[in-house]
């Protein structure tokens, strides 16, 4: 994660969350993730100063990401595989429909996979768990199984 958080703040990238889960229940895991992650950057041997300023970034996903797009955002019930939230996160993203291609996007489902690929995502990145390992994920561009670190650090993505 240090390694990560290094090659993160030498090229800040634009992060967002699509989920298809309603915002209360969203909004409940992802404080619980922003917990875990605070958890464990008090361990890290960082010096105090970074360590602060790590906790109070992590003290809320809004400082993290900068589109959290949830069932609830969608006007329509039109959840995954149609490509409406990822283009509601494009939008936030403000991302121009030019630059689709050059978006990186991570799924761990195939109605996610078809959706991020309908919405003109550029890269998707399969990232399946237990309960996802056996989905069709060939619309995916790649599929990890060692997850989000091994793309970024072992295939060299946001490196420049």
């Amino acid at each position: 994660m240090i390694k990560l958080g290094t090659i993160f703040e030498g090229y800040p990238a634009k992060v967002g969350i699509v989920t298809s889960s309603i915002y209360y229940e969203a909004n409940i895991v992802i404080s619980e993730v922003m917990n875990a992650i605070r958890e464990e950057i008090k361990e890290w041997p960082i010096p105090d100063a970074k360590k602060k300023f790590l906790l109070g970034k992590f003290s809320s996903y809004a400082n993290v990401y900068d589109a959290f797009i949830t069932a609830s955002d969608s006007s329509e019930i039109r959840l995954k595989p149609h490509p409406d939230l990822f283009a509601l996160a494009l939008h936030k993203l403000s991302v121009p429909k030019d630059e689709y291609n050059s978006v990186i996007g991570f799924e761990d489902s195939e109605s996610g996979t078809i959706a991020m690929c309908a919405a003109g995502i550029g890269f998707c990145v399969a990232v399946p768990f237990a309960d996802t390992e056996r989905h069709d994920l060939s619309a995916a561009s790649y599929i990890s199984k060692g997850g989000i670190p091994e793309v970024i650090l072992q295939k060299g993505i946001f490196l420049i």
